[in-house]
This record gives C-alpha cells, sequence and structure tokens, in this order.
C-alpha cells in the first residue's frame, strides 16, 4: 500500500509540475489538451497517407504518361523517315 501511495504522490506531483510550467488550471485541461493533439496526430498521420498513395498513384500514371510519349515519339520518328525515303527514291 505504501508503494501505491508514493506512486500516486510522484504522478500528483508531476501533475502539478505540468500545470505549474504549462498554465493549465486543472488535470482535467491537461488531459483533454493531450486528447485532443493525439487526435489531431492521427488526423494528419491519416491525411499523409492518403496524400502519399495518391502521390504514388500519380507517379505511376506519369510513367505510364512517359512510355506512351515515348511510343508516339518512335513511331513519328520511323514514318518520317519512311516519307524521307520515299522523298529520295522519287527525286533520285
Amino acid at each position: 500500500m505504501d508503494r501505491f501511495v508514493r506512486n500516486a504522490k510522484i504522478i500528483e506531483k508531476s501533475f502539478e509540475t505540468i500545470k505549474s510550467n504549462s498554465g493549465f488550471g486543472s488535470i482535467d485541461e491537461i488531459v483533454t489538451t493531450y486528447l485532443k493533439a493525439e487526435e489531431q496526430q492521427y488526423d494528419l498521420a491519416y491525411y499523409f497517407n492518403v496524400l502519399d498513395g495518391e502521390s504514388d498513384e500519380l507517379v505511376r500514371q506519369n510513367a505510364k504518361l512517359d512510355a506512351e510519349i515515348d511510343a508516339y515519339t518512335k513511331l513519328d520518328m520511323f514514318r518520317n523517315v519512311k516519307i524521307k525515303k520515299k522523298v529520295m527514291d522519287m527525286t533520285h
């Protein structure tokens, strides 16, 4: 029982130190502020994960578009070479 009382006094003293250093008026105010901060932390982590997933998807889409652009560029180059060859054949 002495241990319980001693631990309770340590916790009580710790809360008093927090109250005096933080300007909070009560333990309830400290707990409420802490819980709100935890909720905000959770919301920010969730939002970050959503943005991270969207970012990954955009990177994948950009890579796909880059590949399509390369394919069309190569196709266009091939067509230009064929046209130039025909023109050369016609003029010679």
